[in-house]
């Protein structure tokens, strides 16, 4: 049952057809996409890698960057950058998104065996950014002058 969100729409318990549906014409609009689910990643490009089956939290970005992350850590596990193109596909009842980085030659493919939530979200940012100083800043500063 689909729930209508301030600036979007989230479908909890999607069928794969439902969840394809919902993600290719979330991409499509250019919206950021938030999948969580039981996946399996592949990637390769300049090295490779593979992440047994597990659930895990995908986000699509309409600037083409993706970013897999697992139920703990703070960074992601795998990600790919912005300028990345999608492709989203139904094989033998899983979802699979390839992510593919042509500069680079790098893919990244996600295979959904079950979805748990899918949100296709129209998200604002117009805020600058302001860093008054990075932690390199304040470890040449300590080295600098300890006391």
């Amino acid at each position: 049952m689909p729930n209508r969100t301030a600036n979007g729409l989230t479908i909890e318990n999607p069928t794969i057809n439902e969840a394809y549906t919902k993600l290719k014409a979330g991409i499509s609009r250019h919206k950021t996409i938030i999948v969580a689910g039981e996946c399996t990643v592949e990637y390769d490009g300049r090295a490779a890698s593979q992440l047994e089956l597990g659930e895990r939290l995908v986000i699509f970005k309409p600037d083409g960057s993706t970013l897999i992350h697992r139920p703990r850590d703070y960074s992601p596990v795998n990600w790919q950058p912005a300028g990345s193109l999608f492709n989203t596909t139904i094989f033998e009842e899983k979802l699979v998104i390839r992510v593919y980085r042509p500069k680079e030659k790098e893919t990244l493919q996600i295979t959904f065996l079950k979805v748990i939530m899918v949100a296709a979200l129209d998200l604002h940012d117009n805020g600058e950014f302001i860093l008054y100083a990075s932690e390199k800043d304040m470890q040449e500063a300590i080295l600098f002058d300890p006391s």
